[in-house]
């Protein structure tokens, strides 16, 4: 038994290699994307400039890995609406990012991360360090901070899937969205109160692509050939 083991653990450790090498040499979108935009909020709608039609567009800053040759580009990105695209709940929405310089892409959004702060401090005089999570009906995503009793930001967290649609690859990531204010976050609130919206705010958003999905074939002849390894062992085992 303990040849058989052994022999078991060689062909684990073969296959292990021979997949990790076959997973790295296709061609998966993997990177850090950087790009800038406008966008008017709203305390359920995230409407990218310009404004109406679905979609906006932003320009593309910086990137590496599959990004690295895209600044300067453009693309366009889908608005938002609670409604719709509901925080912390599985979604499912492509062509969430295109990319001009990357058409090959096809970025799918799968999840808003809900906001991570308590709702406690949004309504208390404005202090730096502050920190508030709007509490709203189905949740918000937004972590607003103050970084002085004068300035904040507001942030948010998602989930995409990116589809190399020349390969059939897929990886997943996560993206981060920022804007900052040149007021406390309880302005924000209370503009967006009064107005209904906070308009024509610059953001800055990072998406990191850095885990590859393993296609289903790959894996099912992975434990394939692990079976029969073990298998031939047994047998030279018995004979």
């Amino acid at each position: 038994m303990t040849d058989v083991l052994r022999v078991g653990f060689r062909g684990l450790a073969v296959l292990g290699a021979v997949f990790a090498s076959t997973i790295a040499g296709n061609a998966a979108i993997l990177g850090n994307l950087n790009i800038n935009g406008t966008a008017t909020v709203s305390m359920t709608t995230i409407d990218f400039l310009p404004l109406l039609g679905g979609t906006g567009g932003f320009t593309v800053t910086s990137g590496n890995g599959s990004f690295a040759s895209l600044s300067p580009n453009t693309g366009t990105i889908k608005d938002l609406d609670s409604s719709v695209q509901q925080v912390g709940q599985p979604l499912n929405e492509p062509n969430f990012v295109v990319l001009a310089g990357l058409p090959n892409m096809q970025l799918t959004l799968t999840f808003i991360q809900p906001g991570t702060f308590s709702s406690a401090l949004c309504a208390a005089p404005p202090a730096a360090g502050q920190t508030c999570t709007p509490s709203i009906p189905g949740g918000s995503p937004f972590n607003l901070l103050n970084g002085t009793a004068t300035s904040s930001t507001a942030s948010f967290g998602v989930l995409v899937q990116a589809l190399d649609t020349n390969t059939g690859e897929i990886t997943t990531g996560t993206g981060t969205f920022t804007t900052p204010f040149s007021v406390p976050y309880q302005t924000i609130l209370n503009t967006l109160a009064n107005n209904g919206s906070v308009d024509d705010n610059p953001y800055s958003a990072t998406f990191t692509l850095d885990t590859i999905v393993p296609e289903p074939a790959t894996v099912t002849m992975g434990a394939l050939g692990l079976g029969l390894i073990v298998l031939g062992a047994i047998r030279r085992k018995r004979v």
